[in-house]
């Protein structure tokens, strides 16, 4: 059986976090501290961030073929780390972004 999961993702044009319903869950994992989970929908990989309360929110997401070639969940974990590293992502900074993401992108 398929486990499948509720995440939030931010709509622009509403302004606020909206629930979506029925991600399919690929992966889950423990990176730098935090809990993240790979999750998957028509076409396309959501990365979450599990916040305290166990909600999962959208940080970013990816087409599942890009350029013809298609992407499985192995290499989208392996981006979303290097991407996470090299950015110097942190935990406070996936906060911030949650709590307010339109300020944030201002920053």
């Amino acid at each position: 059986m398929i486990e499948t999961t509720d995440i939030y993702r931010f709509d622009i044009s509403k302004g606020k976090w909206a629930e979506k319903h029925d991600y399919e869950v690929k992966q889950c994992f423990k990176f730098s501290g935090s809990e993240f989970c790979l999750v998957y929908k028509k076409g396309y990989y959501f990365m979450c961030f599990q916040g305290k309360k166990g909600d999962l929110y959208s940080l970013i997401y990816k087409k599942q073929v890009d350029n013809g070639y298609k992407l499985t969940p192995g290499e989208i974990v392996s981006d979303f780390r290097k991407q996470y590293l090299k950015n110097a992502i942190t935990v406070e900074k996936i906060e911030s972004f949650i709590a307010d993401p339109i300020k944030f992108g201002k920053k």
